[in-house]
């Protein structure tokens, strides 16, 4: 059966543009044919880089006389979406009393230290009340960097949010407490894996056959944090054992992948049509980094690409959002983070009217009303000339076809990269959520979300 096939004329667009409408197509249609036409010098490296990351095979690059003529062969793949991943794991019920932290009125990163100090000591859950709007990004980030599990979490309607956390030191108590299984290697295990239906430990029987000592069927299994859960049941009873493993697609298989490569365990075969196959020999003892709570230490990262705008500096805004779109094209999940003079570009001509109730001081009015909003109003950090400069500057990329500012921002909403504005900053600069323009991608966090996803990701930069 012939492949799908389209043509993409990107002829009179420069970097990132070309690229960009590359990625989109291919969204558009996978596991096809791309031939792509540019005219762009940076056409042949950037093609190279984007089919090595992205997984398609680059057929053929010639170099014509209006420029250059590629034929592009798409992996037949499901795209992952680049939002960040919030799912919330499911934990077996404690019966230790819990323990209140009341962080309500306190604003970033306040609440985050008040319940590190309270885990530190913590012999039970923790249930935190917070209002700070970052709150709930934040105990993300800190409870998959920490080892800590969350347990429920909800907001009401008046914004205040109760979570319960079981610290990692009292998971950990709880499963030295429970039993263990035996050493060796049967022919027949019990496998203690839990039970995202009922939050509960329930036994699954895995039984060997000649190629391997455990045999699991995940391809039921859609959901990424429940195949990690029951993945790290399995780190913890088949130890030294052999394992052959079928998951539902390519995702999840690269799932299993990555979760391997950090556990420690060594791949034998890997079948890449659906379902996916693979076989493992487990590691004969988890590392020390695995040893905490269920799924979060194994759980995918925040962030392939974490990028912090402090300044609005328009060379350093252009600088940012080409890495953020070139970064997503490749199929990273990005996020940009944005604190003090960085906000300046998420402001808005059209502020939401519903949201405008919130006061600041005269102080801080005076602040906005300095400030250039929006990416259109942004000023260079160099050769500015009292505003001259970056007219000229807009004037000489529109005369290069270079994508101006704006369009890049609207560009990394399309690929779904994710915006973060700082709240901490917000609160100091007297910039509102009725200020900020009014992004899909866009949502509010703070120092311990920005660290915990920079200290996954694999590239991390400061604009």
């Amino acid at each position: 059966m012939s492949l799908l096939q389209q043509t993409l004329d990107c002829r009179g667009l420069q970097c990132p543009e070309p690229i960009l409408q590359l990625a989109k197509a291919a969204r558009q249609l996978p596991g096809g044919k791309l031939l792509v036409h540019a005219d762009d010098a940076a056409f042949p490296l950037d093609l190279r880089s984007w089919c090595k990351s992205s997984g398609a095979e680059l057929v053929r690059l010639d170099e014509t006389s209006s420029g250059f003529s590629a034929e592009v062969r798409l992996a037949h793949r499901a795209v992952p979406s680049r939002a960040p991943n919030f799912a919330t794991s499911t934990a077996k019920p404690v019966t230790e009393p819990e323990q209140l932290v009341d962080c309500r009125g306190k604003q970033c990163p306040e609440p985050i230290m008040d319940l590190a100090r309270a885990a530190r000591t913590a012999r039970g859950p923790l249930r935190i009340l917070a209002t700070d709007p970052a709150f709930v990004l934040d105990l993300r980030a800190w409870c998959k960097t920490s080892g800590a599990i969350i347990s429920s979490i909800e907001t009401s309607e008046d914004g205040q949010v109760t979570a319960v956390v079981i610290p990692k030191s009292v998971e950990a108590a709880r499963k030295q407490a429970g039993a263990t299984p035996s050493s060796g290697a049967p022919s027949t295990l019990s496998v203690v894996t839990l039970d995202s239906t009922k939050g509960a430990a329930s036994p699954q029987l895995v039984r060997a056959t000649p190629d391997a000592d455990l045999q699991l069927d995940f391809s039921s299994i859609r959901d990424k944090a429940q195949l990690l859960t029951r993945l790290s049941a399995l780190s913890l009873s088949g130890a030294g054992l052999t394992a052959s493993l079928k998951v539902a697609d390519q995702e999840l298989g690269q799932t299993v992948l990555r979760w391997s490569a950090e556990s420690g365990h060594s791949l034998t075969s890997f079948t890449g049509t659906q379902p996916v196959e693979l076989m493992l020999t487990l590691a004969a003892a988890a590392p020390a980094a695995q040893t905490g709570a269920l799924a979060l230490a194994t759980e995918e990262a925040e962030a392939d690409c974490a990028l912090l705008v402090l300044h609005n500096d328009l060379e350093a805004l252009l600088a940012a959002m080409l890495i953020a779109n070139g970064a997503a094209a490749q199929g990273l999940k990005v996020v940009v983070f944005f604190t003090f003079w960085g906000l300046n570009l998420l402001r808005g001509d059209n502020p939401a009217a519903a949201l405008q109730s919130e006061k600041v001081s005269f102080i801080q009015r005076v602040f906005k009303w300095f400030m250039p909003k929006g990416p259109r109003r942004q000023q260079l950090g160099q050769l500015n000339f009292g505003g001259a400069g970056p007219i000229l500057l807009k004037g000489l990329m529109r005369k290069q076809n270079l994508t101006d500012l704006p369009r890049l921002v609207q560009q990394a909403e399309e690929q779904g990269v994710q915006f973060v504005a700082c709240t901490m900053s917000m609160s100091v600069m007297g910039i509102t959520k009725g200020d900020l323009a009014p992004y899909s991608n866009l949502a509010f966090g703070g120092v311990s979300y920005f660290v915990g996803a920079a200290r996954g990701a694999k590239m991390s930069l400061v604009f």
